[in-house]
């Protein structure tokens, strides 16, 4: 395991091996405290072996160690604020409360609060302080808080179902930072929101999207075709078998949709079958992935997130091919390969385009397999 500093490009500045398991952490004082659990988490009381690891932040060199036994089901999340640190951590499945507990500077305990959550998954895995609040992330799902807003007082104030486990941070007034994992969790990345992830009240939030093939329209100008949709007043479009360039904008300019992405990837190596998405709302971490599967290559799904009426959704939009059994096709490589780390992400994920299976189909029931359902 690796504690790693990197700049806000990404690239590592410095690495240090350290012990498992190492996990939030927080900066205060220019050092870096980090929640250390050496034992086991989500246990009854004797099995964990909590402490907390502070580094000097520029070298990353180890100051010093504090025990924090109090946290008998595991040391996990960490978070500064006035002069005090609050730490979290595990939680066993037959728990329907979680635990914050609260230290001076120098670790001495001060008290521990109830925070009447239900049970999630786990327990709490990540702490920040900001706007005025203790944020808590958990691994989020429909059924599973992945973020807790809790005030001064520490009562929980609000929720949001997405998955906050891998760090939340506050970068600056406008912009908080979201850690992910992909690629079967060897992989990390940060998303950049530029809003608070919950509100105070639950949110409803319809979208209307919608999926165009564009090469059986293809003799049609984007202008003509963008007028044709404007009767559906659509959130999001994701396009198939479209033209590079700025055909996807100059439907967007139609639809007073502003924001759009265009793959790179032309299906099969044909002329003009690229993928892309089409948005009101901004265009967030933009990206393409090869889809590997039987059949013609290469295939893709380009990828963008956004937030509609403060809800963060990710959409995809694809063009692959169809097979008669899930076994190799590009259906199942999405369920198995792409889709899981998506929802764990981002919880609402909408998947656009050409599929060329029917409902129904053997690879279509593999994708709703993970959660995904027709519509």
């Amino acid at each position: 395991m690796q504690l790693v500093k990197t700049d806000l490009t990404g690239k590592v500045k410095i690495r240090v091996d350290v012990p498992n398991h190492h996990g939030d952490l927080t900066y205060h004082d220019e050092k870096i405290f980090v929640a250390v659990e050496l034992g086991k988490f989500n246990q009854p009381p004797g099995e964990s072996a909590p402490s907390v690891y502070v580094y000097d932040a520029t070298s990353l060199s180890l100051l010093s160690k504090y025990p924090v036994p109090e946290l008998v089901h595991g040391c996990g999340g960490i978070a500064f604020h006035d002069n005090r640190f609050v730490l979290v951590g595990g939680l066993p499945s037959n728990h329907k409360k979680n635990y914050l507990f609260e230290y001076d500077t120098e670790f001495k305990f001060l008290k521990r609060h109830v925070l009447p959550t239900g049970q999630t998954r786990l327990g709490i895995q990540t702490a920040s302080y900001m706007n005025d609040h203790w944020w808590f992330g958990c691994y989020g799902s429909p059924a599973n808080p992945g973020l807790l807003k809790v005030n001064e007082d520490f009562q929980l104030v609000g929720t949001s179902p997405s998955d906050f486990s891998y760090g939340i941070a506050k970068l600056n007034s406008d912009t908080v930072l979201q850690g992910a994992c992909f690629d079967n969790n060897r992989r990390g990345r940060v998303h950049v929101l530029n809003q608070e992830p919950v509100t105070d009240a639950p949110v409803t939030t319809k979208v209307r999207v919608a999926a165009y093939n564009v090469l059986f329209g293809i003799w049609a100008r984007p202008e003509s075709v963008g007028e044709i949709l404007k009767a559906y007043n659509l959130d999001v479009i994701g396009f198939s078998e479209v033209p590079n360039g700025d055909w996807t904008a100059r439907a967007g300019k139609v639809l007073g949709m502003d924001y759009a992405y265009v793959g790179k990837t032309s299906s099969a190596h044909h002329k003009d079958k690229y993928k892309s998405i089409l948005s009101h709302t901004p265009l967030l971490n933009t990206h393409e992935i090869e889809v590997k599967s039987a059949g013609w290559s290469p295939a893709s799904m380009v990828g963008a997130e956004t937030i509609i009426n403060g809800v963060r959704i990710l959409v995809y939009s694809t063009h692959i091919p169809g097979r008669p059994a899930a076994e190799n096709s590009a259906a199942a490589f999405m369920a198995n390969s792409i889709i899981p780390d998506s929802i764990q992400t981002a919880n609402h994920v909408i998947l656009l385009g050409d599929l060329n299976n029917r409902p129904g189909e053997p690879p279509l029931v593999q994708l709703e397999e993970t959660g995904m359902r027709s519509i």
